[in-house]
C-alpha cells in the first residue's frame, strides 16, 4: 500500500516570526497558551458548566425547572439545588430538606428557599416547597432590595407550601449584586434535573446568564478533580522531605501515568478553578522537581518523554501565571531541548532506549546547537505498527510545541523535530492503525488493542495545537470511530474482557474505553452513545473526575442512544481478524464465542495464536491460558504467547528449532515467526508494506464468514497455514470452520461445531487444544500407561470417544470430540501439587499448568512447567488464566500420523451450569461419508451439519442420514454461488448434495454455506 509523501513544512522560521504554518495540513501552530490539549476556548466552553453569575443589585428574578427525587444512596445530604452553602456575600440558597421529605403514602420532596447574609447564621428571608417526585415544577424566585420583599411563585398548584417569611433586620442588609456568589452545582442530588435556568435583572429587563440544563454530574466531577489536586499538591509539598514520598515524586523513573498525569490533573484544576494560586505554586514545585533530575536520560525513553511532556503540559497551561516567570519558563524550554538531545551510548548494538533514537533512530541527531533535527530522514517503517515509539515521540511533541515560539526567538529552533514527529504520524503511526484496524478490530487485542485509545488522545493534542486552513483536517484517520465495536461485542457479563493478547487487567472504567466509544458517539454511532453512557460511564464513580476530560476531548453533540440489540449478533473485522459470535445481547445469560485470525504474522504484543478461539457464558468456559507477568519473561517467550497456550492446533516436529533472539526455546509444535534459510523470511517487525496481502507478512486470515440472515447461526473460517513452518502445508495446511448455532424454542443450549482440516505432507501428528479454569470432568478411565503425576493424564481411548465436561461458575460446556475417532485423549495441567519439572528448575513452583515441551539432548524431550512467576506487570488477568488443557491427537504421543490429512471435529454444548448434569455418551452423531467428501454431524434436535472434508470448495458431497431423514441440514464448503440439488442414493442411504439432483436444495451464499430442509 503506497503511503501519502505528507511533510510539514515550516515556512515561517525566524527568530522574531512566532506563527509557525505547516504545509501540508494548510494550517499554523495556535499561538494562544494553552495549546495542548485544549484551548481557551474549550476551557471557557468547559468552564460555563461550573459558573454562576452575579445576582441583581436592586429587582431580580431567578426561573428555573426542577424535576427532583426522593434522596437515594450516594446522594448528597441537603443537596444544592440553586446557590452554596457558606457564601461570602449576600445570596440565594435553594436546598432539599432530607428530614422533611415525605417517603410514605404521597411522597412529597421539601425544598428550602432562603437569602443568606455572610457571617449570619439566621436567614434574611426564607420559603419552602413541597414538590412531588419526577413531576417538573417551574419556580420563579423574585426579589425587590429597595422595596424589602420577595415572592415566590410555581406552575403547581400547592407547590409553595411555605410563602417567604422575612427577618427585616437581616433583610434590610442582604444587598448583592457587586460580587458573584458561591455556586454549588456538584451537590444536587443526582436524579434530580434542574434546566432553563434564567437571572434575570428586572431593572433593565435583561436575562444577567442563564444555564440550559444544570450538568450536576460534571460539576462532582470537577469537585472529585480539586479534591484530588489538593492532595496532589500536599504531596509534591512533601516530595523532598517526606520519609516514604509518594509515588509521584519519583520523577526519575516514573512513566506517563505518573509524571504526566500529575501534570495534566494540576494544569485541569488550576484551569476549573479560577486559576487558583494553590495550583500554580504546586506545578512550579513539580516542574522543579522535574527539573532538579540531574541525570537526563534517568529511566530512559519511558521516564524521559514523561517528564518532557509534564513540562510542556505546565510550561502551556500555566504561561501566563505569575509562578512561571520568565527565569523558570527560560528553564523549563533548556531542560526540554537538553532532555531530547541526551544520547545514550549504545551497548552491544542494542537500541539505546533513548528519545533521540525514538525519534530519529540510528541516524541520531544533526550536529547543530541551534537547530533541533535529526541528522537525516529516518527510517522507523518496522515500529508503525506496535506504535512504542510513538508513546515517547509524543511526550517529546508536547514539550516542543508548547516552547516552540520561544525557543526560536531564543536561537533554537525545534522545527524540524517537530516536523519528524509529524511525518511519523502522517506516514506511519495513523496509516498502519488505518489498515490493522480501519473497520474496527485489532491484532493485539484487548489490552494493547485499547492503546489504540491513546493514540487518538495524541490525536486531539495535535488537532488543539494546530489551526487548520478552512476545509481541512488535522491528521484524519479512519479507525477512530470504528476501534469501539469489537469491545461492545466482547465486553463480558462480569465488566471484563477475554484474556486475549497481553493481557493486563483492562476495566470498563478506563480511559481510554471512554475515549473510544466517544470518538464514535460524536461521529454518528448511538451504539457507542449507549455504550458510553450505560456501560463505560455507569461503571465508575459517579463523581469520576475523567468525565471532565471526556467532556473536554469530545465536546460534540453524541449521536442518539441506540440499543446494542440494533447490532448484528455476529460481526467480522477483517484485518485484524476478530470474529465474534452471540446468541442474544443479554450479557447475564449470553454465550460468547471469540475467533482471532489475523492476516499478518508479527511480535510485539501479538501472539501466536491464529484460528483460536475462547467461548464465555457466565465465566470463562474455554480460555486463553497463562498470564502476562512481564513481557520478554521466561514464562512469556516458552509458554504464554505460544500457539500451546491457545485453543488452536499445534504439530510437534523434533527437527524444528523456535529460536529467540537466537536462543533455543521450547517447541510447543505451534506457529512461529519463520526465518527461511536463503530467504529474509518473515520479519517480527514488519513494515506496513510487509502485512499487505500477498506480502511476506501476510497470512490468509479470515477467508470466510457469514451471518445468518434469519439469526439462526454464524459461520467462519480461518486458514492460518502460512502460521506455521512448512511442516504444514502452506496453503491448506490448518482451515478452521467454526459454525456457531443458537438456541431455539425446541434445543435451548448453544451448540458450536468445530471443524479442522490439516495437512501436515510429513504426516506429523497435529493435536487440538482446548484450555479450561476448571477440571474437565470425563467418564473415560485414566490408561494405565499415563504418567505418574507431573501433571498428565492420559484417559484410555474408545471408538467413539466420550464426552468431556467443562464446568466453572454458573456456565458449562460440554465437549464431544468426534473426530479423530478413537481419539488419544490427555489432560494436562492442575494445581493439586503433583511434582512435574520447572523450567527455570530452581523455582519452588508445585502446579503444572503451563507445560511444554525442551529439548534435553540426544534428540529426546520432556516436558516443563514454565510459572508465571510475577514480574513487572502488577496487574494481570487472573480469572481466565485456565488451568487445564485438553489434548486430543489421533495417535499416540511419537507416532506418525496415518495420513497427510487429519481432520478434526469437537462439538461443543453451552448452557448454564446444571449439578445434575453428567453425559456418558455423545448426544451429536458422527455420519459415514462412502466417498470421504464430509464431515457430517447428527445433532441431537434433528438437524445435520456437514463441512466438506478437502479445502477446495466441494461441488458434491454424501453423508449417511437414511432415505427417511427428515429435517434441517447446513452445509458448509460448498463453490460459491452454485445451485445445489439433493437426492438419497438408496444404495448407501446417503444424502447426495450436488449440481444435479431430483430435489432442489437451493444456491450456496458467497461464503459457501448452504442452508436447506429435507422434507
Amino acid at each position: 500500500m503506497p503511503l501519502p509523501a505528507l511533510r510539514l513544512i515550516c515556512l515561517a522560521v525566524s527568530l522574531t516570526v512566532t506563527t509557525h504554518a505547516f504545509a501540508a495540513i494548510d494550517g499554523v501552530v495556535r499561538r494562544t497558551h494553552p495549546r495542548l490539549y485544549a484551548t481557551p476556548a474549550e476551557l471557557t466552553a468547559l468552564n460555563k458548566y461550573f459558573s454562576g453569575g452575579r445576582l441583581p443589585a436592586k429587582r431580580g428574578e431567578i426561573s428555573f425547572t426542577v424535576t427532583t427525587h426522593l434522596r437515594a444512596e450516594g446522594d448528597s445530604q441537603d443537596g444544592v439545588v440553586f446557590g452554596g452553602y457558606n457564601n461570602p456575600v449576600s445570596a440565594i440558597l435553594i436546598r432539599h430538606i432530607d428530614s422533611l421529605d415525605i417517603t410514605t403514602g404521597t411522597p412529597k420532596v421539601r425544598l428550602q428557599v432562603a437569602f443568606t447574609v455572610p457571617g449570619e447564621a439566621s436567614y434574611a428571608a426564607y420559603g419552602e416547597l413541597s414538590l412531588s417526585p419526577g413531576e417538573p415544577t417551574k419556580v420563579t424566585l423574585s426579589y425587590d432590595t429597595e422595596q424589602h420583599t420577595a415572592s415566590l411563585v410555581t406552575d403547581k398548584a400547592g407547590a409553595v407550601s411555605k410563602q417567604i417569611a422575612y427577618n427585616a433586620a437581616l433583610f434590610a442588609r442582604w444587598l448583592p449584586g457587586e460580587t458573584t456568589p458561591k455556586f454549588d452545582f456538584a451537590y444536587v442530588r443526582r436524579n434530580d434535573v434542574v434546566s432553563g435556568l434564567q437571572v434575570k435583572d428586572l431593572v433593565a429587563n435583561q436575562v444577567l446568564w442563564s444555564h440550559e440544563r444544570i450538568d450536576s454530574q460534571l460539576n462532582a466531577a470537577r469537585g472529585s478533580l480539586l479534591w484530588a489536586a489538593d492532595k496532589t499538591s500536599g504531596s509534591i509539598a512533601t516530595c523532598m522531605t517526606a520519609s516514604e514520598p509518594a509515588t509521584l515524586c519519583n520523577v526519575a523513573q516514573n512513566g506517563r501515568g505518573d509524571t504526566l498525569g500529575t501534570a495534566k490533573q494540576l494544569a485541569l484544576a488550576y484551569q476549573i478553578s479560577n486559576r487558583s494560586v494553590a495550583y500554580a505554586k504546586a506545578a512550579r514545585a513539580y516542574a522543579e522537581l522535574i527539573m532538579g533530575v540531574t541525570d537526563l536520560a534517568a529511566g530512559r525513553e519511558w521516564a524521559m518523554a514523561a517528564r518532557v511532556g509534564a513540562l510542556g503540559v505546565l510550561y502551556d497551561w500555566f504561561y501566563n501565571d505569575p509562578e512561571f516567570d520568565a527565569e523558570l519558563k527560560r528553564k523549563i524550554r533548556a531542560t526540554i531541548r537538553d532532555t531530547i538531545r541526551t544520547d545514550v551510548p549504545e551497548v552491544g548494538g542494542k537500541q539505546d532506549d533513548d528519545l533521540i533514537e525514538m525519534i530519529c533512530g540510528t541516524p541520531k541527531l544533526a550536529p547543530s546547537t541551534s537547530l533541533l533535527d535529526c541528522a537525516s530522514k529516518p527510517d522507523l517503517s518496522r515500529s508503525y505498527l506496535g506504535g512504542h515509539q510513538f508513546s515517547a515521540m509524543t511526550g517529546a511533541a508536547l514539550g516542543l510545541l508548547a516552547i516552540l515560539d520561544e525557543s526560536v526567538n531564543e536561537g533554537h529552533d525545534v522545527t524540524p523535530l517537530i516536523i519528524r514527529i509529524y511525518d511519523h504520524m502522517i506516514e506511519g503511526m495513523i496509516p498502519a492503525r488505518n489498515y490493522a484496524s480501519g473497520e474496527g478490530g485489532h491484532h493485539m487485542l484487548y489490552a494493547y488493542g485499547a492503546n489504540v485509545a491513546e493514540v487518538i488522545e495524541r490525536l486531539v493534542m495535535w488537532r488543539r495545537a494546530i489551526v487548520p486552513s478552512s476545509g481541512t483536517t488535522v491528521a484524519p484517520t479512519t479507525f477512530e470511530s470504528k476501534v469501539i465495536r469489537p469491545y461492545i461485542y466482547a465486553l463480558h457479563a462480569d465488566n471484563t474482557f477475554p484474556a486475549a493478547g497481553d493481557a493486563f487487567e483492562l476495566v470498563l472504567p478506563e480511559p481510554t474505553l471512554g475515549y473510544m466509544a466517544l470518538a464514535a458517539a460524536t461521529q454518528g454511532d448511538g451504539v457507542a452513545t449507549t455504550f458510553y453512557e450505560k456501560h463505560v460511564q455507569s461503571a465508575r464513580p459517579w463523581a469520576s473526575a475523567q468525565l471532565l476530560w471526556d467532556r473536554l476531548y469530545f465536546p460534540a453533540t453524541r449521536q442518539p442512544a441506540a440499543e446494542l440489540s440494533t447490532l448484528p449478533l455476529s460481526a467480522r473485522y477483517r484485518v485484524a481478524g476478530n470474529v465474534y459470535m452471540r446468541d442474544s445481547w443479554d450479557r447475564e445469560k449470553s454465550t460468547l464465542l471469540e475467533f482471532k485470525s489475523t492476516s499478518f504474522i508479527s511480535e510485539n504484543h501479538q501472539h501466536l495464536d491464529q484460528n483460536s478461539f475462547t467461548i464465555y457464558k457466565r465465566a470463562p468456559l474455554l480460555v486463553d491460558s497463562g498470564l502476562y507477568n512481564e513481557y520478554d519473561s521466561t514464562h512469556w517467550k516458552n509458554y504464554y504467547r505460544r500457539t500451546i497456550a491457545h485453543n488452536s492446533i499445534v504439530v510437534f516436529d523434533p527437527n524444528e528449532q523456535f529460536l529467540y533472539d537466537s536462543k533455543p526455546m521450547s517447541n510447543d509444535g505451534g506457529q512461529w515467526i519463520k526465518r527461511r534459510v536463503g530467504d529474509a523470511g518473515q520479519e517480527r517487525y514488519p513494515t506496513i508494506a510487509e502485512i499487505q496481502p500477498g506480502a511476506r507478512n501476510a497470512l490468509d486470515g479470515v477467508t470466510h464468514y457469514e451471518e445468518d440472515k434469519e439469526g439462526g447461526y454464524a459461520f467462519v473460517t480461518g486458514n492460518a497455514s502460512k502460521a506455521y513452518s512448512t511442516k504444514l502445508d502452506q496453503n491448506d495446511g490448518f482451515l478452521r470452520s467454526i459454525l456457531y448455532l443458537r438456541p431455539t424454542s425446541t434445543s435451548p443450549k448453544t451448540t458450536v461445531l468445530v471443524f479442522d482440516r490439516i495437512h501436515a505432507p510429513g504426516r506429523l501428528a497435529a493435536t487440538s487444544l482446548l484450555h479450561t479454569v476448571k477440571k474437565p470432568q470425563s467418564h473415560a478411565t485414566q490408561h494405565a500407561d499415563s504418567i505418574a503425576g507431573g501433571g498428565r493424564v492420559v484417559l484410555a481411548p474408545t471408538p467413539t470417544n466420550l464426552p468431556l465436561l467443562v464446568r466453572n461458575g454458573d456456565g458449562m460446556v460440554t465437549i464431544e470430540p468426534l473426530l479423530p475417532e478413537n481419539a488419544r485423549i490427555t489432560l494436562a495441567g492442575g494445581t493439586d501439587g503433583a511434582p512435574c519439572d520447572q523450567e527455570p528448575a530452581d523455582v519452588n513452583y508445585t502446579d503444572c499448568r503451563f507445560t511444554a515441551r525442551v529439548a534435553t539432548g540426544g534428540g529426546s524431550f520432556a516436558w516443563r512447567n514454565f510459572p508465571a512467576i510475577p514480574g513487572s506487570e502488577t496487574h494481570p488477568v487472573t480469572t481466565d488464566a485456565g488451568n487445564w488443557r485438553i489434548e486430543i491427537a489421533a495417535v499416540d504421543e511419537g507416532r506418525s500420523a496415518p495420513d497427510a490429512y487429519q481432520w478434526f471435529l469437537n462439538v461443543l454444548h453451552v448452557e448454564d451450569n446444571r449439578l445434575e448434569a453428567d453425559p456418558t455418551e455423545n448426544t451429536a452423531k458422527l455420519l459415514p461419508s462412502s466417498d470421504g467428501s464430509a464431515a457430517a454431524v447428527a445433532l441431537e434436535s434433528g438437524g445435520t451439519v456437514v463441512f466438506a472434508k478437502r479445502s477446495a470448495a466441494a461441488a458434491s458431497l454424501r453423508w449417511k442420514a437414511g432415505c427417511g431423514f427428515r429435517g434441517t441440514v447446513i452445509a458448509t464448503g460448498l463453490v460459491s454461488g452454485q445451485t445445489y440439488r439433493w437426492q438419497c442414493d438408496t444404495g448407501t442411504q446417503e444424502i447426495v448434495l450436488a449440481a444435479t439432483g431430483t430435489q432442489a436444495a437451493g444456491t450456496a451464499s458467497g461464503e459457501g454455506v448452504l442452508k436447506f430442509t429435507v422434507r
